[in-house]
């Protein structure tokens, strides 16, 4: 992983019986004595009372001494046809590194996604590596297919909409197309100042630039075509997701300021 790695103020680079760490610096003592006996992902499985949430591999939200709050560790999966192949091996260079320095760029144009913290690769057998990425937990958020699935929230439907087309506003004011932009990967919180849309899983996001009109369609296409897929195939509601909501989303998408 050392040719991925792009030295960032604050991170230190760690290396231990194989593993390669870059993490912030504040947690590096932490991260050296995980990795005295475990993964970063091997050791949040083992916590008690991590919380879990269901993917394609399980993603644990723990307490991460000194840090406040909690960290969100997640084994990097492949997915699609390869991914049923090589499950969760990548050759290098990796995709963790690129996660790191993605979201470090999108915070920086006021991107709402969360704080990469660590990113480790470990060795898997001839050339492959495997990955753990550590980003600050959103606390209180939850993703889009469960807001929209939840009746409660039926009357706030607009001004969730209206924070995703600012997600989308800001994603395009820094050029970043996001090429798997889905119900899973745009979380929302809530609080004073209204609804707030993060983005997660940014390894894959590519940078042009930055207003580009065709980032913004390609953006609002993507999510479009999920929010479709979870409305006509899986939501637990059929009314869950109105045409007229659709239309409201890129509506609202297109009258934002880039």
């Amino acid at each position: 992983m050392s040719s991925d790695l792009i030295p960032i103020t604050g991170y230190e680079h760690i290396t231990a019986g194989g593993a390669n760490i870059l993490v912030a610096r504040v947690l590096a003592p932490a991260v050296r004595e995980i990795l005295e006996h475990d993964t970063l992902y091997s050791y949040a499985a083992k916590v008690p009372g991590a919380l879990v949430f269901q993917g394609r591999a399980p993603v644990y939200a723990i307490s991460l001494p000194p840090l406040s709050g909690r960290v969100a560790v997640r084994h990097v999966m492949r997915g699609g046809f390869i991914g049923r192949i090589l499950h969760d091996r990548f050759l290098p260079p990796t995709r963790v590194a690129r996660e790191l320095t993605a979201a470090f760029r999108l915070r920086l144009g006021g991107v709402p996604t969360p704080e990469v913290l660590a990113v480790g690769t470990y060795p898997a057998g001839g050339f492959f590596r495997r990955a753990d990425v550590v980003t600050r937990f959103v606390e209180g958020s939850a993703d889009l297919s469960a807001v929209f699935g939840d009746v409660r929230n039926d009357a706030q439907r607009h001004p969730i909409l209206d924070a995703v087309a600012r997600l989308l506003s800001r994603l395009t004011a820094t050029g970043a197309q996001h090429p798997d932009l889905n119900l899973k990967n745009v979380l929302i919180t809530s609080g004073d100042d209204g609804y707030i849309a993060h983005v997660l899983d940014v390894d894959r996001v590519h940078f042009h630039v930055p207003g580009d009109p065709l980032v913004a369609r390609a953006n609002i296409e993507r999510l479009m075509r999920s929010l479709r897929q979870w409305r006509d195939r899986l939501a637990p509601r059929t009314n869950a997701l109105s045409d007229d909501d659709m239309s409201y989303l890129a509506l609202a998408a297109a009258a934002q300021p880039a």
